[in-house]
């Protein structure tokens, strides 16, 4: 018998050397392909949409209300981000700013829709204040929309917040903390006082750290406000602001600005006019077919041909006969 068999038969054979553990998928990759593979939106609009008229190209508008084409792609990380925001609007106005007092707006009753209220504020805090965590509460925030007929404009905001009620559970922090109930119970007596529009936006840590005043509001931000600060007449929107990492929220005041209107109006004007007279738009965001945006714009090749515009937007709406256009021919820019 040789050393071996004999170290063998006392000790047993020597452990098989371990595998190297496979790598696991990368699952990003997996997420994204996921969503590649739902294909692109189709964008068919007879409306502008307050949150995306900043970024709206008056000609890709036009393009695509003749011939609506599917061109808005999402990434996996894009879905993530924007399904972030939808729980931060839910989280903050279901069981944070409603059970408080302080939001103000449409409320429905998930249990009976027989009770719903409409500009309202929480129908009941207390019940609020028993639910569970993870509990869907039986009130929910209804973001009621906001239309604009003349101009042709459409969005909604995220409620009313009072800022009174906001400076006085500011002011009473001990007595929130030990005496919630109580505390609740002053806060519906307090008058409205001052009302405000809120916004309730969620940002990246980079984006979040750069927006710390008024001032500092995106523009982007600040045409969405104004709209909705023309269409109300509540000239004052509170931003709650908080980053994607930590969760650290702010307050920023944001007072209407007349120019950021003016300027969505005159985009408003081009659209509609430009499809009243079966026209497109001179004004172009991309300097030439080979601008950055341009590129990825499924009408790249139909904007910058030099044929016959009008023949192209009679092709299309030939080639949909049982579509309903709209009435465009009185319309003029209202005054």
């Amino acid at each position: 018998m040789s050393i071996t068999d004999t170290l063998n038969k006392l000790h047993g054979p020597p452990d098989e050397p371990e595998k190297p553990q496979a790598e696991l998928p990368d699952i990003r990759k997996v997420i994204n392909a996921f969503a590649t593979g739902q294909g692109p939106q189709s964008l068919k609009q007879d409306w502008l949409r307050a949150s995306g008229l900043y970024f709206m190209c008056p000609r890709e508008f036009v393009l695509n209300y003749w011939k609506p084409t599917p061109s808005v792609k999402f990434t996996g990380d894009n879905l993530m981000k924007m399904a972030c925001g939808t729980w931060w609007h839910w989280h903050m106005q279901n069981k944070v700013l409603g059970p408080l007092g302080v939001l103000k707006g449409c409320w429905v009753n998930s249990v009976s829709d027989v009770y719903n209220r409409e500009n309202s504020w929480h129908p009941d805090p207390e019940l609020a204040l028993q639910d569970e965590a993870h509990q869907l509460p039986v009130w929910q925030f209804y973001e009621a929309g906001l239309t604009e007929q003349g101009w042709r404009m459409t969005g909604h905001h995220d409620g009313l917040v009072s800022v009174d009620r906001l400076r006085w559970l500011a002011d009473n922090l001990n007595v929130v903390r030990k005496d919630l109930p109580s505390a609740l119970k002053e806060v519906q007596a307090i008058p409205v006082g001052e009302l405000a529009l809120l916004e309730l936006k969620s940002q990246s840590i980079s984006a979040a750290e750069h927006w710390q005043t008024a001032d500092e509001t995106p523009d982007y931000y600040k045409m969405q406000a104004n709209i909705y600060q023309h269409m109300t007449g509540i000239h004052k929107t509170i931003f709650l602001l908080a980053d994607r990492d930590e969760f650290k929220c702010r307050l920023i005041q944001y007072d209407y600005d007349d120019a950021w209107w003016q300027e969505a109006t005159r985009k408003a004007t081009t659209i509609w006019t430009a499809i009243r007279d079966r026209t497109l738009p001179d004004n172009c965001p991309c300097r030439d077919r080979d601008f950055w945006r341009a590129k990825k714009c499924v009408f790249r090749k139909s904007c910058w041909d030099e044929g016959d515009f009008a023949a192209w937007v009679k092709l299309q709406a030939d080639s949909q006969p049982d579509r309903k256009w709209l009435n465009l021919a009185d319309w003029m820019p209202p005054e």
